[in-house]
C-alpha cells in the first residue's frame, strides 16, 4: 500500500511539475504574443504615416494636373478661334470631289447603281461607294 501511495505522490508531483512547466511556457508564449502585437502596432503606425504622405502627394499632383489641364484647355480654345470655320473647308472639299470624280457623280445622278458605275469606269465597287459617301447626301 505504501508503494501505491509513493507512486500516487510521484504521479501527483509529476502532474504538478507538468502544470508548472506549462504555465511557464504559456508565459513565454504570452510574451511572444505581446512582442508580436507591439511590432504589428509599430508597423501599422508606419503604414498609416506612409499612407498619409502618399495621399498628400497624390492630392498635390492632382492639383498640378488640373492646373495644367486648364492651361491646355485655354490654349486649345485660342487655337480653335484662330482656325477658319470648317464649313468653308467642307465646301472646298465637296467642290474638289465634284471636280475630280465628275463622271461618278454624273452617272450616279443619271440613276446608275454603284455596281454599274464601277463596271463602266473600271473602278472598284468599294472605291465608288466610298467616293459617293465622302460627297455626302447631296450627291445621292
Amino acid at each position: 500500500m505504501i508503494d501505491y501511495i509513493i507512486i500516487a505522490l510521484l504521479l501527483l508531483n509529476g502532474i504538478g511539475m507538468f502544470l508548472l512547466l506549462m504555465k511557464g511556457t504559456n508565459k513565454q508564449k504570452g510574451n511572444v504574443q505581446l512582442d508580436l502585437l507591439k511590432k504589428f502596432a509599430e508597423q501599422q503606425m508606419i503604414w498609416n504615416r506612409e499612407w498619409n504622405e502618399l495621399k498628400t502627394m497624390m492630392e498635390k499632383h492632382h492639383a498640378e494636373v488640373l492646373k495644367e489641364l486648364g492651361k491646355w484647355e485655354a490654349t486649345r480654345q485660342s487655337l480653335e478661334l484662330s482656325i477658319p470655320q470648317t464649313s468653308h473647308s467642307n465646301h472646298n472639299q465637296h467642290l474638289f470631289l465634284q471636280d475630280r470624280y465628275k463622271e461618278i457623280f454624273d452617272l450616279h445622278q443619271q440613276g446608275y447603281s454603284v455596281e454599274q458605275i464601277s463596271k463602266k469606269l473600271e473602278k472598284g465597287v468599294g472605291e465608288v461607294s466610298f467616293i459617293l459617301q465622302l460627297a455626302g447626301p447631296s450627291s445621292r
